[in-house]
């Protein structure tokens, strides 16, 4: 699946593509799952490009990249950390982050990944989102 982007800007101005979110386990990015063991470590990883003008002269720009898990059934879902981007000024710069999933009980999520675009503390017209699914934590937590 593909982030969802929703930027007010014309394509000239700024533009995002090849956007992605997964869900991988282990210490490298070892490609998409759906089930997760809760003794190993799990990351969720954000993917995309940036092009157009303001890719080129926004400096002090930056993203928050957030991971949203809603346990179904009895119980809470976890919290985890925004990862935090610093602006990489220049057409054509690809961004990848990643978000630790470290703590996740046994259960099943519902999970959705987001990006927004601040300047300073301002957050921007340029957000995206995309449904990465469920996903399943099997084992005990450690």
């Amino acid at each position: 699946m593909a982030l969802t982007v929703e930027n007010h800007f014309p394509p000239r101005i700024y533009q995002i593509s090849d956007g992605s979110v997964h869900v991988h386990e282990g210490g490298t990015n070892t490609g998409p799952t759906n089930v997760i063991d809760a003794g190993q470590p799990a990351f969720v990883h954000f993917r995309f490009k940036q092009s157009g003008w303001l890719s080129k002269a926004a400096l002090g720009a930056h993203f928050h990249f957030d991971f949203y898990a809603e346990k179904m059934g009895p119980g809470d879902g976890p919290a985890f950390p925004t990862a935090i981007s610093s602006w990489k000024q220049g057409d054509g710069q690809t961004y990848h982050a990643t978000v630790n999933l470290a703590g996740m009980a046994p259960g099943v999520y519902h999970c959705t990944g987001a990006v927004s675009m601040y300047f300073g503390s301002h957050i921007t017209p340029v957000h995206m989102m995309e449904d990465v699914g469920i996903i399943r934590v099997v084992g005990r937590s450690v």
